[in-house]
């Protein structure tokens, strides 16, 4: 991510209804759903753990996902109607449980733990959220989708364990173990890059302030009230702007499509190309990207 950057534009599929077949539209979302190999031995399947299937039941506006399954493998398509799953009937969650997708095999909490610590939960891209001139859209994902979201994790990443506590810290029982593990490669592309720009930003205006004939003076930690002060301040109020952004762009917060705009040009809906905007359980703000159907409790 070019330091100055502004959010993306991609060519994005526009579903009927919307016009023309191709539109330059925001991706606001990626949504993402946890999977698990089904225990049923004859039909092991990779299914995935959601809650709802609705991604808008505004009138007129209605929008789920319906997903079926093709030669064993799990596809996803964005429906634009009101048809949707009745209650009783919506997504693939039990209690903490699920069922698989393709034959209700149950799937016990236990048994999820168990596969995340043996081998890891998986995780399929469900649907898109984008955005235009008329508003929120709801599309389909496709392989140059899926393609484009696997990018390869920094090296300079934070990778200590997790600490032991059950009542507060219940990841690593799912086999999330390490602080690196609640991000996707992405976001912890775009929180390294974020921070490593709060060092670049501390000097640039430092910079700036000595050129504007400010005396360089003590840091702010000695107190200082000059440039060096200055330039401490900035950064640091920058670098809790990061800390903020990063309780926000994990891999367990959920989609909340709150209302357009909370400040001009601040968007809140949803996950960012970089990192996301969410509630505290299974979606991601800044430059938009992904977001998690909540997988886990």
């Amino acid at each position: 991510m070019a330091a100055g950057r502004g959010r993306e534009t991609h060519w994005t599929p526009i579903p009927e209804g919307h016009g023309s077949r191709w539109h330059r539209a925001y991706c606001d979302c990626l949504i993402w759903a946890r999977t698990v190999i089904s225990p049923n031995p004859a039909n092991p399947i990779e299914t995935p753990l959601v809650r709802s299937w609705w991604l808008s039941k505004k009138k007129g506006k209605e929008a789920w996902v319906k997903a079926t399954v093709v030669d064993g493998r799990v596809q996803y398509e964005v429906q634009h109607n009101a048809d949707g799953p009745k209650k009783g009937e919506d997504g693939t969650r039990v209690g903490r449980g699920g069922i698989s997708l393709a034959d209700g095999t149950p799937i016990s909490a236990d048994y999820i733990k168990e596969q995340g610590v043996q081998r890891g939960l998986g995780s399929h891209l469900i649907a898109i959220v984008a955005e235009d001139k008329k508003g929120r859209l709801y599309l389909s994902p496709n392989a140059e989708h899926m393609a484009a979201s696997l990018v390869k994790a920094p090296d300079d990443v934070p990778r200590q364990e997790l600490p032991y506590d059950p009542r507060n810290i219940w990841t690593p029982a799912y086999g999330l173990t390490n602080f690196s593990d609640l991000f996707t490669n992405r976001q912890l592309v775009a929180l390294t890059t974020l921070s490593d720009l709060v060092s670049k930003a501390r000097g640039k205006v430092l910079e700036d302030a000595l050129a504007a004939g400010i005396q360089a003076g003590e840091r702010l930690e000695d107190g200082g009230m000059g440039a060096e002060a200055y330039a401490d301040a900035v950064a640091t109020y920058l670098a809790l702007g990061v800390s903020r952004q990063s309780n926000r762009s994990a891999t367990l917060n959920t989609w909340q499509p709150l209302e357009r705009k909370i400040v001009p040009g601040i968007y809140s809906t949803g996950y960012s190309y970089g990192v996301g905007l969410c509630r505290n359980k299974s979606i991601f703000t800044f430059n938009r990207e992904s977001c998690w159907s909540d997988g886990m409790d």
